[in-house]
């Protein structure tokens, strides 16, 4: 979808569904379009799911002179959405399938959106060679680097 400049911005398990052996994504309720010559989408609120929503999904911007979006108006919060926001949540649906849990766990809510955002909060990456069959992380020694790759702030 990316290829085609479409940013999703809402990737989640819920929104893949096997169809005659195919992966199908589905739900572009909230996709948008960005232009070709583009790298990022604004959005006026922020969108997705929790569990999967890239930290700057969770943050407005700055104009620049560096005042917040709400300092100019205390009604609009702008959101800058990037095709990485669609690599991030990936990265929480891959973590989600080698642990069995998003990258925060028990966490409350509160605590998910600060773990989210700062990274002063750490992801862990515990060893997975007990969590899957020996024949997926033999033969995927790049695993860990995916997730890694796809959860950076």
């Amino acid at each position: 979808i990316h290829q085609h400049n479409i940013i999703h911005s809402d990737l989640k398990p819920a929104n893949f569904l096997f169809v005659k052996g195919s992966l199908k994504l589905i739900d572009f309720g909230i996709a948008r379009t960005i232009a070709s010559e583009a790298t990022s989408v604004i959005r006026e609120t922020q969108v997705g799911t929790i569990n999967y929503i890239s930290p700057e999904a969770l943050l407005d911007v700055s104009d620049t002179n560096g005042r917040k979006a709400f300092e100019l108006d205390p009604i609009a919060i702008l959101i800058v959405i990037r095709r990485s926001s669609d690599v991030w949540s990936l990265g929480c649906i891959l973590y989600q399938m080698v642990y069995q849990q998003s990258p925060w766990g028990s966490l409350s809510l509160s605590q998910k959106l600060i773990a989210i955002t700062h990274s002063s909060y750490e992801i862990p990456f515990p060893l997975f060679r007990n969590l899957l069959p020996p024949q997926i992380t033999h033969r995927n020694p790049w695993l860990l680097d995916v997730l890694r790759s796809c959860l950076q702030r």
